[in-house]
């Protein structure tokens, strides 16, 4: 694994966004890696550095950005000095306005364009609670994803709770819960 990540912004944002961190961690790690706990822990405008388990801060005092765990072992994802300086499109009002809302429920169905799973899962919860429990002028930020495995589309993503600034969704497939996803309202 190459620790030293070059990645770019996404759309407008002028920060890195948590699913181009998910989607290149699931690259790295390969997706047989089983159960996934992905974090994402403060925004950043830098360059990245991934830190595999016990493996010595060589990050200095760098800022901790995310952290993922799966059965292979933990990675820390911190700040580098560098920042990002490059930018891909995306439209995750776009994407998400695809989506089949009923209720407390976004369906994401099996076909999202050139978007990735996570992309379509993060857009789809967003777009739900914006439309249901927080509100539309609510500033939401993804917190965290627990899988059972790499995601897989078609599923629902359902609002379950909320938890205090919290908001706890649960991925279903098929085959019933495969994961919880978590954003956070900024007040």
């Amino acid at each position: 694994m190459t620790p030293d990540r070059q990645l770019c912004f996404k759309g407008a944002r002028q920060y890195l966004h948590s699913t181009t961190l998910f989607d290149d961690l699931l690259a790295v790690r390969g997706e047989a890696a089983g159960p996934i706990d992905f974090r994402f822990e403060h925004k950043t405008a830098h360059q990245v550095r991934y830190l595999e388990g016990d493996a010595p801060d060589t990050g200095g005092d760098a800022v901790q950005v995310a952290s993922w765990r799966d059965a292979r072992g933990q990675v820390r994802v911190v700040e580098r000095e560098a920042l990002i300086d490059c930018r891909t499109g995306y439209d995750e009002d776009g994407l998400a306005r695809s989506f089949a809302c009923d209720g407390n429920v976004m369906a994401i169905p099996a076909e999202v364009g050139e978007h990735s799973a996570i992309e379509a899962i993060v857009a789809g919860f967003k777009a739900l609670l914006l439309r249901t429990v927080a509100g539309p002028g609510a500033k939401l930020a993804f917190v965290r994803i627990r899988l059972a495995a790499a995601p897989r589309l078609p599923l629902q993503v359902r609002y379950n709770r909320r938890i205090g600034e919290f908001y706890q969704g649960d991925l279903v497939s098929a085959d019933g819960i495969i994961g919880q996803i978590f954003f956070g309202e900024w007040r």
